[in-house]
């Protein structure tokens, strides 16, 4: 993608409302748009000591910025971020 995507990890404390668990491991990606093409992308993310989890496909129209998460299921946590994309303009 021409675009960037920002792979985060978020461990520990989950801000009250969201939908995942407080006190377990989160990895996130956030991802811009800067083409002309619509986009798709997902966040791969590898757990220490638990199975490793994608997070949902989300739809990346020109010039927005959106999140996918996943959510470890325990063990020691967030180990690596990716993300997976696809052009579906092509």
């Amino acid at each position: 993608m021409a675009g960037e995507c920002a792979d985060q990890s978020v461990g520990g404390d989950v801000p009250e409302g969201d939908d995942f668990r407080e006190g377990t491991h989160v990895g996130v990606a956030r991802c811009t748009n800067h083409t002309q093409d619509w986009w798709e992308f997902r966040t791969v993310i590898t757990c220490g000591w638990s199975a490793d989890v994608k997070g949902s496909w989300e739809t990346l129209p020109p010039g927005a910025t959106k999140e996918s998460r996943g959510q470890c299921s325990g063990g020691s946590g967030v180990g690596a971020i990716g993300t997976d994309k696809r052009n579906l303009s092509q």
